[in-house]
Parts: C-alpha cells; sequence; structure tokens
C-alpha cells in the first residue's frame, strides 16, 4: 500500500506524468512486491525554485519519496528500487550526470497508517 510523490523542477504534460506514474507503480511491484491496485502516485511538476551549491538551478532535477510500511521489504529490495527508479527517470526527465536528485523511502509502522479508514496492522489481520 505505498504512495509516492513525485516533485519535479520542471513542467511535465499530463500525458508524461500518467506514463512516469505507470512507470512508477510497476518498478514498486517489481522491486518492493507493492500491490499495483493500492499504489497511488503524486507528481507535482514544475514546484518552486530548487537551489544547489552554486545557486539556482536550471537543469531538470527532482525529488521522489514513498511511503511503505516498516518491515515489509528487505535492504535489497529497497536498493533495487532506489536504483530502478533513479535510472528511469533520470532517462524520462533528461537529467544531466552532475545533478543532485533525492529519493527518501519512508517507513511508517502499521498502526500509524492506512487507506480508506483502515489502517495496515487490522488491514493485514483480515
Amino acid at each position: 500500500m505505498p504512495i509516492l510523490t513525485l516533485t519535479t523542477s520542471i513542467a511535465i504534460t499530463e500525458s508524461k506524468q500518467e506514463k512516469i506514474a505507470k512507470s512508477l507503480t510497476t518498478l514498486t511491484s517489481q522491486c518492493l512486491h507493492k500491490n499495483k491496485d493500492v499504489t497511488m502516485v503524486n507528481i507535482v511538476p514544475d514546484h518552486g525554485l530548487w537551489f544547489g551549491a552554486n545557486g539556482l538551478v536550471t537543469d531538470a532535477v527532482y525529488q521522489l519519496s514513498i511511503f511503505i510500511t516498516a518491515g515489509t521489504n528487505t535492504e535489497k529490495d529497497i536498493v533495487s528500487w532506489l536504483d530502478e527508479t533513479w535510472q528511469y527517470l533520470r532517462k524520462e526527465l533528461d537529467i544531466a550526470d552532475d545533478s543532485v536528485c533525492y529519493t527518501s523511502v519512508l517507513n511508517n509502522d502499521g498502526t500509524n497508517w492506512g487507506f480508506n479508514g483502515i489502517n495496515q496492522s487490522t488491514r493485514n489481520k483480515t
């Protein structure tokens, strides 16, 4: 039951956003073994001004985060997902080799999050 948020420094067409959402859902299913039917992807394109060590960043960069239930993935799963999403987004968004893009895997305790009014701990018992 993951939710992903992709925030970018560049504008992205709606059709490209849909392609990216589908690809991230597939990679999440393959690498983290998450159910595609309950995976949500929120894309926030062209969001704010981005600054690095040399000031304003004018090239494409992004920040990707995913919320998952703690203890449901191995370190190997997570490392695979981090690499696969980087490789995909790097190509899809035409990210320069020297750009800095962050990806976070946020592990939530099963009692502290869920969807449609049921937390993950309860959902896993049914």
